[in-house]
């Protein structure tokens, strides 16, 4: 691929929506142009900038353009204390239903099959 096509022919959707939107407010073109070059209709590129304006309005850095996306399940803030209380229990040789009532007690959901496998990794 050559550098100026990356620019010219985005393909993914943020990338698209970036060059739409600069095209709109940093080259001031017309929403009805903007919209038949990036194969909106009219409706949804004027959809597009007003959720951009509020987006804007929100973080101000624009950042949500540029986040990183991972693939892959995503790991819950809890889930190094759940492990780390789960193994603690079970070297108290609490039982898996045992451990299950005081994470609910703890505020924790979490089902006895995911103790289970908490406990004893494959």
């Amino acid at each position: 691929m050559k550098p100026e096509s990356f620019f010219l022919s985005p393909e993914l959707v943020t990338h698209k929506q970036y060059e739409a939107l600069r095209m709109y407010f940093a080259e001031y073109r017309p929403a009805h142009e903007v919209a038949s070059r990036f194969g909106y209709t009219y409706r949804a590129f004027t959809s597009l900038v007003a959720s951009f304006r509020d987006k804007l309005e929100a973080d101000p850095t624009g950042s949500f353009f540029f986040i990183e996306h991972r693939p892959g399940r995503k790991v819950s803030s809890n889930t190094n204390e759940i492990k780390s209380l789960v193994i603690e229990m079970r070297k108290k040789y609490y039982s898996v239903p045992d451990i299950k009532v005081a994470l609910d007690g703890l505020g924790f959901s979490i089902s006895e099959k995911n103790i289970y496998n908490t406990a004893y990794p494959l």
